[in-house]
């Protein structure tokens, strides 16, 4: 590769990496990489050098087996040659036509990739690409899993995303070495534990004060009903093949919870909702807030 490259600071190979499923067994997670590679490279003519890598982990740690796979930026040719990385073509106007360029005396031309891996939303093609072979597998055994290439921010999750730490960071930290990348990351993920759990209460408090509320006008209602004689009539409203053991103890546990926190009737709860609330805008407020931090340490690690 280098002996084919005239200029000292040529671009040689692409560096990739992406992570295997802790659902699918090794040999499945190799059949998904060989399909990736071949579609996505090898059917371009392109070499993938590729090693699996799976780090030793903290006992109670999740596994973390990944591929690294490095790709010459020149395809073979059929002579066994590489081949160019990118090639001169026309610009044509949007008649199809040639532009003619006055000023250099000629027709205007454009550098274009021959491969196509440098081209904009490439990357974006490749996480879909890897996305969908991974969101096939999981359709085929059955399992309720299915991966986004997008980020938190174009799903709209009011999440942050964790900084990449690398083999030094994570070096330090495990020989105990608290980090940068390491603090940061641990406060996230504290954050997003917060977020998920307050947005999860949030649904089913929501979703229960609409029940009650749609109870009390259907029941007859006495002077001050108690957040306990509405869940009540719900249980015996329940069709019976539907009740079970599971229905009372949360009933029970829902009234339990309700109570320590001084919660007796439904506008008590529905203020008590609105606050709670207030509480997660105000936590999405911070990972906005965090955004601008996160992409700063991310070019201090380019930097670095």
């Amino acid at each position: 590769m280098e002996k084919n490259e005239r200029r000292r600071d040529a671009q040689l190979a692409y560096s990739d990496e992406f992570s295997f499923q802790n659902e699918f067994t090794f040999e499945e997670n190799m059949e998904l990489a060989m399909r990736f590679l071949q579609e996505n490279f090898v059917s371009k003519g392109l070499i993938c050098d590729y090693a699996v890598h799976d780090p030793e982990r903290e006992p109670g740690g999740t596994p973390n087996p990944h591929m690294h796979v490095l790709i010459p930026m020149r395809a073979i040719e059929p002579n066994g040659l590489f081949g160019k990385k990118q090639e001169q073509v026309f610009v044509l106007d949007e008649n199809g036509d040639r532009i003619w360029d006055e000023k250099r005396g000629r027709y205007k031309t454009e550098s274009r990739s021959c491969n196509g891996l440098d081209k904009h939303g490439a990357l974006e093609e490749l996480r879909e690409s890897w996305a969908r072979l991974c969101n096939e597998k999981f359709a085929e055994k059955g399992l309720d899993i299915h991966l986004d290439n997008r980020s938190y921010e174009r799903q709209g999750v009011e999440m942050l995303a964790q900084i990449h730490e690398g083999p030094a960071v994570h070096a330090m930290e495990k020989r105990g070495i608290r980090t940068e990348i390491g603090d940061y990351n641990r406060f996230v993920r504290q954050l997003n534990a917060v977020i998920r759990e307050t947005e999860r209460k949030l649904k089913g408090l929501r979703e229960w004060l609409q029940t009650a509320r749609e109870e009390l006008n259907q029941l007859p209602t006495p002077e001050e009903p108690s957040l306990a004689w509405v869940v009540q009539e719900q249980l015996n409203n329940l069709p019976s093949r539907n009740k079970s053991l599971r229905h009372i103890q949360e009933a029970s546990q829902a009234l339990i919870d309700l109570q320590e926190m001084g919660i007796t009737n439904a506008d008590e709860l529905d203020d008590k909702v609105t606050e709670t609330s207030k509480f997660y805008d105000e936590l999405t407020e911070r990972v906005k807030n965090n955004e601008a931090r996160v992409k700063k340490l991310e070019e201090a690690i380019k930097q670095a």
